[in-house]
C-alpha cells in the first residue's frame, strides 16, 4: 500500500471510530488533506463535535477510542484548553505510523458551534499538564518536514523553538547536525522519550 493510501485508510478509520464512539457526534476532516493541497508529509487535522451532555465522557474515553484504530504512542492535550468545559485539542501520535502523520484532533461541544476561537483567550481554560521535551521533539519533526523540501528558513525557526523549549543553546553547526544534537540532548534529559528519539534518528538517517 502506498503512503497516500495508508494515510487515507488511517483517516477513514479515525472518522468512523470517532463517530461511532459517541452517538450523535460528527467527525470531520479539515486542513490540507480536506482542501486537496496535502503532500506526503502532511499531518491529519480532525474536528470532532459531540453533544454537550457527552463531552466529558468522550474526553475520558478518548484513549480507548483511539486505541481501537491503531496502537497509540502518545496523546497530548494542548494546555490552552485543558480545563475548558467544552473544548480539548489533542495531539496524537500512533505507533508504527510515519511521524509526519500526527493527528491534531479538536474536540468541541455542539453548543460551541465549531467556533475555532472558543476559549482561546479564557485563562480559566488553561492547564499545566505538558511535556516540554515531547513538545520540543514535535518541533524537531516539523523542522525535518520543512527541511526535506528545502524550506530551510522555516526549519531553522522551528528548531530554535524546539531548543528554547528545553533551554538548549543553539550550536554553530549545519542544520541536520544541529537537529541531531537536540535529539541527543532530549534523550539524555528525559528517558521516557527513548522510543521517539530513536524514531527521529531513523528519520535523520534517511535524510542524510
Amino acid at each position: 500500500m502506498v503512503e497516500s493510501e495508508a494515510r487515507a485508510r488511517l483517516v477513514g478509520d479515525l472518522l468512523t471510530e470517532l463517530a461511532a464512539a459517541v452517538p450523535g457526534s460528527a467527525a470531520l476532516l479539515r486542513g490540507s488533506l480536506a482542501e486537496g493541497r496535502a503532500d506526503r508529509y502532511s499531518d491529519i487535522d480532525l474536528l470532532w463535535e459531540v453533544p454537550d451532555a457527552d463531552f466529558s465522557a468522550a474526553i475520558a474515553a478518548l484513549p480507548v477510542s483511539l486505541a481501537r484504530v491503531r496502537p497509540v504512542a502518545s496523546i497530548r492535550l494542548d494546555p490552552d484548553f485543558q480545563r475548558s468545559a467544552k473544548r480539548r485539542l489533542a495531539f496524537i501520535r500512533f505507533a508504527c505510523v510515519p511521524l509526519f502523520w500526527r493527528v491534531d484532533l479538536d474536540v468541541l461541544a455542539r453548543s460551541v458551534g465549531r467556533d475555532q476561537n472558543y476559549d482561546r483567550d479564557n485563562p480559566c481554560a488553561r492547564g499545566a499538564g505538558w511535556s516540554f521535551t515531547e513538545g520540543s521533539l514535535a518541533n524537531v519533526i516539523a523542522a525535518i518536514k520543512a527541511q526535506r523540501p528545502g524550506r530551510d528558513t522555516e526549519a531553522v525557526a522551528l528548531l530554535e523553538l524546539a531548543e528554547a523549549r528545553v533551554e538548549l543553546t543553539s550550536p554553530d553547526v549545519d542544520l541536520l547536525s544541529r537537529i541531531g544534537l537536540l535529539v541527543d540532548a532530549v534523550a539524555a534529559k528525559d528517558l521516557t522519550m527513548a522510543s521517539l528519539t530513536a524514531d527521529i534518528r531513523r528519520l535523520l538517517a534517511e535524510t542524510s
